[in-house]
């Protein structure tokens, strides 16, 4: 989550600190591995900045994919045009296993002028994602990738999305944005997600080593075993 640096000190420190460790782990397992940024890839910069950063994931040996923030687009274009030249496509799926993983843009600005945002999804968003999920076997697992956490809020198409997650015998949410650790539940239908509001490689804006909340900065790790999730934890760097 929020890798989010400011300038090439910050990138030197997530060579330094998160990449390491993501590589010591890689190399303890010999079954498949993906790695996802859960968005802020940058907290301000350009074209270079990203591609910086494409690059330390790459030094991970992992397979990385990322979803955008709204520093992603507020530092840089305020449309994600940049991000997706360097990145790739603002929302997108791919399978793995057992696993249908979706990443998406949850951030909407007032206009492509304006730094102002807010959380959700724009119908045109929501109708690609029924269509997506329309070839998924219902027996399958879904981790659907954002920046902006469904906790606690009433944003455009959330509503509808979790009623979309629903569906499936085991659905979760991975997000970010807090710069913190939290467990969030939703209920739906009588189906509970999961979310993982997932704590920062760059804590507390690289002022020091800790989350907003206190714990160290760090990255989650998941367990996926068939369409379940087997086992989480947070791994400090």
């Amino acid at each position: 989550g929020d890798p989010q640096p400011d300038n090439s000190d910050h990138i030197q420190r997530f060579r330094t600190e998160a990449v390491p460790d993501v590589k010591k782990i890689s190399a303890k397992y010999s079954i498949p591995q993906v790695g996802i940024a859960l968005g802020d890839i940058l907290g301000k910069g350009d074209a270079q900045t990203f591609t910086s950063m494409k690059r330390a994931f790459g030094e991970t040996g992992v397979p990385f994919f990322t979803t955008i923030g709204n520093h992603d687009k507020s530092s840089v274009d305020y449309t994600g045009d940049t991000y997706r030249d360097v990145l790739g496509p603002r929302w997108y799926s791919f399978n793995r296993g057992d696993v249908h993983i979706v990443s998406m843009d949850n951030i909407i600005h007032e206009c492509q002028e304006s730094a102002g945002y807010t959380g959700g999804f724009s119908a045109e968003q929501y109708e690609w994602l029924k269509q997506d999920l329309s070839y998924v076997p219902k027996d399958k697992m879904v981790i659907l990738c954002v920046h902006i956490p469904f906790r606690n809020s009433n944003y455009a198409y959330y509503d509808e999305v979790l009623e979309l997650l629903s569906q499936y015998k085991y659905a979760t949410i991975m997000s970010a944005h807090t710069h913190s650790n939290i467990n969030h539940i939703h209920t739906k239908n009588g189906k509970e997600i999961f979310e993982h509001i997932t704590g920062t490689s760059c804590g507390a804006w690289w002022r020091s080593t800790v989350c907003t909340e206190g714990t160290p900065i760090g990255f989650g790790i998941y367990r996926i075993d068939g369409a379940a999730m087997k086992e989480w934890t947070y791994k400090s760097v």
